[in-house]
C-alpha cells in the first residue's frame, strides 16, 4: 500500500491507497515538539494492520520534515519521497521560479 502524508500547519493528513483505490484516512496534529520516536509510536499504532510499501510526503512545515520522514522510513523500512518541483509528476509548473511553489499546491 501507498501512504500519503500531507503535513500542514495544523494537521498531518495520512491517506492509504491500494493501487489507485482509496483505503483509509487518519489525522494527527502537526506537533513540532513531538520526537521522531513519538511519531514512530503513532505510526505503528495507526498502521499496524497494513503493509506500507511506499510513502509520498507533501509538507509546508519544514521543521517536521526530517523527523517525520525518518519516522516513516524507520517504521516501514522504506525510503519515502517528498513532493517538490524537482520530481517528475507529469505536470508543468508554469512560474518563473518553480522552487517557490509549495508542495501542497503541487500535490493538489
Amino acid at each position: 500500500m501507498l501512504l500519503t502524508a500531507d503535513i500542514g500547519n495544523t494537521n498531518i493528513t495520512l491517506a492509504l491507497f491500494d493501487n489507485d483505490k482509496y483505503v483509509n484516512e487518519f489525522r494527527l496534529a502537526s506537533d513540532k515538539d513531538l520526537s521522531k520516536e513519538e511519531y514512530e509510536i503513532l505510526l505503528k499504532s495507526l498502521f499496524k494492520d497494513y503493509v506500507i510499501e511506499g510513502c509520498v510526503i507533501a509538507s509546508v512545515v519544514e521543521e517536521l520534515n526530517v523527523k517525520f520522514k525518518r519516522a516513516v522510513d524507520s517504521v516501514f523500512n522504506i525510503d519515502s519521497v517528498f513532493v517538490d518541483s524537482t520530481i517528475d509528476l507529469g505536470i508543468k509548473i508554469k512560474t518563473d521560479n518553480p522552487t517557490e511553489v509549495g508542495a501542497d499546491r503541487i500535490a493538489n
